[in-house]
């Protein structure tokens, strides 16, 4: 007797204890997840230990968060944008909660004077075409949450829209990382409510539809729901947010939590078929399926917590919440589906399992043609080169954004973009000499810092040259020196340090001006900082936890398919399906232009996920049935179609959210679920059918040598 039947036999004989323990810990989680936010920033995604990740925020402490709102105004007059920007900043440093605000900077001549009249003339953040005005609001609070950011932006764009308003020729609008992330968490949260719900439906009526019947789906349907519900009171309590990476942890658990109760409900039939009555088989059915559901889950779940074994924080807290979620889908599919079904979904009709559309269209994908053609292509499409990695923040973005079109518009045509690369020094003699360094360079194409702008009315040339060579600390009086107050604080900071800002000459966005970029950056100084630098951290931790959580996954599989089959040659065929699998993926993805990125990246272990199940379900089945291919095929086939059309329905859902992160998830998902699919009911049951004689002993019947389709009597013609 395995651990699993004490608990299912318990389950079924008292359903309402199952209920109250159930129901207690429901209604824990409904409490606790009242507290559980959405955090939408990169820095949300990155150990706040990392180097590059403590650098920006000493930097951020020192000197302000370089995570500024641009206020970005859109006219074909130079002189109203200047009227209106004139305008626009003194209400802006008027808002609570606003810093500093950045929309000119003073130009004095050589010996920091200014012009005849006394007064410097000023140089606007505008675009070379001056058709748009930049104006640069650094919040007080350094911190990326969107409950401090929402506020801050409401507040802004309340106060231009009350004492500005709708000025003609002029538009303004607002881009940044603090919108980004206002824009992420509207559209997530907006969307995957939405989508989450019609996600369920669809997965309800699939399931009702292929089974004939309603109670048991929707009773099935019920334990899903359940299972995200806890699984929300978990990720309250750990990590306490859910990130851009595990937002859709939910939809993960639909598509492939379902997949349990599918296989649970179909066994249930068979039994109920047998004249079995409803307690008995469903008791019989969880307990015969408990070692291959296990062991579905079981690798699936270690595909995810072997992420947390990765260097990045987005992959470690969603491969935590994706493996519990399925943990506990499994238990509840143990006891509370159990009790479910003795309770209200006692048989009130005959059963019968014959062959279904569902039966036909697997059975219709057999033969050794299909099979060897598969073969083939899969060894020719895996000298494909992968997939390319698209670091483009923005193109995650949703497709309608506005701060999208304006900041990429302001990197097109401007050398001024929140995306700049941030040094410290310590004297303004260092600062003023690294700024002449920066300036030539090609790759740069502005550099500020706080000698561009102090005047010194008092001294003269030579008294102003002597006087910046020395720190600042050693200045014998600051009354030597005007600083124009908004300029305080963002190029110098409370402990005698001083910032310079190097932005980049061409578009930051382009891969090329990036590469360059931040090559030069980091030759001049490896201590530099600023959202490039954070950015390409991210991508790189990407991609080193992809390649580490890859074999740690491959192994992980090896081994729990070890543990149940216990011969390598069933390990060795059950692990076809799922490489073959992510091998077509990446083959379309790259036949199709489609690229990998930080958010669609995690479509990889759920594929393979979904590729194991799938063939741990075919190759345990085969077994039970002593090599009968055709009733393997009419039984788990079948269920192995339907829970591929769920995970499709559940997953499809994210393609209609505008976030095109999300969206370019749900594509590459549904190519690598429909490849696993193909797979395992195609080349799996052929090889398991050509090594029938190295799997068993004895001898099987020879009539199940025929094609599937002919055994079922299925014409072709």
């Amino acid at each position: 007797m395995n651990i699993v039947e004490p608990i299912v036999r318990a389950s079924v004989k008292r359903p309402t204890v199952v209920f109250i323990c159930v129901g207690i810990l429901l209604l824990a989680s409904l409490l606790s997840v009242r507290s559980l936010g959405l955090k939408t920033s990169n820095l949300d995604l990155i150990d706040r230990n990392a180097p590059a990740v403590k650098r920006f925020l000493s930097f951020a402490e020192a000197f302000g968060t370089p995570n500024a709102l641009v206020v970005v105004l859109e006219g074909n007059d130079p002189t109203q944008l200047q009227r209106v920007a004139n305008a626009a900043a003194p209400l802006l440093r008027s808002v609570p909660g606003v810093r500093k605000v950045l929309d000119k900077f003073p130009i004095f001549d050589a010996a920091g004077q200014p012009d005849m009249d006394g007064e410097p003339e000023y140089q606007y953040l505008r675009s070379d075409d001056s058709r748009a005005l930049y104006i640069f609001v650094q919040p007080e609070n350094i911190s990326t949450e969107v409950s401090v950011i929402t506020p801050l932006v409401a507040a802004i764009e309340r106060t231009l829209d009350e004492s500005i308003g709708k000025i003609d020729g002029v538009e303004i609008g607002y881009t940044g990382i603090p919108r980004y992330s206002l824009d992420d968490q509207q559209v997530i949260q907006r969307d995957m409510s939405v989508l989450s719900i019609v996600s369920l439906i669809l997965v309800s009526l699939l399931f009702v539809f292929s089974f004939h019947s309603v109670r048991r789906p929707i009773l099935s349907v019920l334990t899903l729901l359940v299972s995200v519900i806890l699984t929300f009171g978990v990720v309250a309590q750990y990590p306490g947010h859910l990130t851009l990476l595990s937002a859709p942890f939910a939809m993960m658990i639909f598509g492939l939590g379902i997949d349990y109760g599918i296989h649970i409900i179909n066994r249930v039939e068979e039994n109920l078929a047998r004249g079995q009555n409803e307690a008995d088989a469903v008791a019989s059915a969880v307990i015969d399926l408990a070692r291959t559901l296990s062991t579905a889950c079981g690798t699936t779940v270690a595909v995810f917590l072997v992420l947390m074994l990765s260097s990045f924080l987005g992959f470690r807290e969603l491969g935590f919440i994706a493996g519990m979620g399925l943990l506990i889908c499994l238990l509840l599919m143990f006891t509370l589906l159990p009790a479910l079904l003795v309770r209200f979904a006692r048989a009130n009709r005959p059963v019968s399992l014959g062959k279904d559309a569902l039966t036909h269209f697997v059975l219709l994908l057999q033969g050794r043609r299909l099979a060897v053609l598969l073969l083939v292509v899969t060894v020719l499409i895996a000298l494909l080169p992968l997939p390319r990695f698209d670091s483009d923040y923005l193109s995650l973005q949703p497709s309608n954004s506005n701060s999208v079109r304006l900041e990429r518009e302001m990197a097109a045509h401007s050398v001024y973009s929140p995306y700049f690369a941030a040094f410290v020094v310590d004297s303004i003699d260092e600062a003023a000499s690294l700024a002449g360094l920066l300036r030539s360079y090609d790759e740069i194409g502005e550099v500020r810092t706080l000698s561009d702008f102090i005047s010194f009315p008092n001294l003269s040339e030579d008294e102003v040259r002597e006087l910046m060579k020395k720190p600042r600390e050693e200045w014998p009086n600051w009354s030597d020196a005007e600083i124009p107050e908004e300029y305080q604080g963002i190029f110098d900071s409370a402990d005698g340090k001083f910032a310079v800002y190097a932005y980049p000459a061409g578009n930051i966005w382009d891969p090329h001006v990036e590469a360059q970029f931040l090559h030069l950056v980091r030759s001049i100084d490896e201590e530099v900082s600023g959202m490039p630098l954070l950015g390409n951290e991210m991508i790189r931790r990407t991609k080193q936890a992809l390649h580490e959580t890859a074999v740690y996954a491959f192994v992980a599989l090896l081994l729990i398919l070890s543990l149940d089959f216990r011969r390598p040659l069933l390990v060795l065929l059950t692990a076809v399906p799922p490489v073959f699998a992510i091998i077509w993926m990446h083959a379309l993805m790259q036949l199709s232009g489609v690229a990998y990125n930080p958010l669609n990246i995690m479509a990889l272990p759920i594929v393979l996920g979904i590729a194991v199940d799938d063939s741990v379900h075919i190759t345990h089945r085969f077994i039970a049935e002593r090599g009968k291919l055709a009733q393997t095929l009419q039984c788990s086939g079948r269920s192995v179609l339907l829970t591929t059309l769920t995970t499709l329905a559940a997953f499809a859902c994210v393609a209609f959210t505008e976030h095109r992160g999300l969206r370019s998830f749900s594509l590459i998902l549904s190519i690598g679920v429909t490849a696993a699919f193909v797979h395992s009911v195609t080349i799996l049951p052929w090889l398991l059918d050509r090594c029938r004689g190295l799997i068993f002993s004895n001898k099987v019947d020879e009539s199940d040598r025929q094609p599937a389709h002919a055994r079922l009597g299925i014409s072709l013609v």
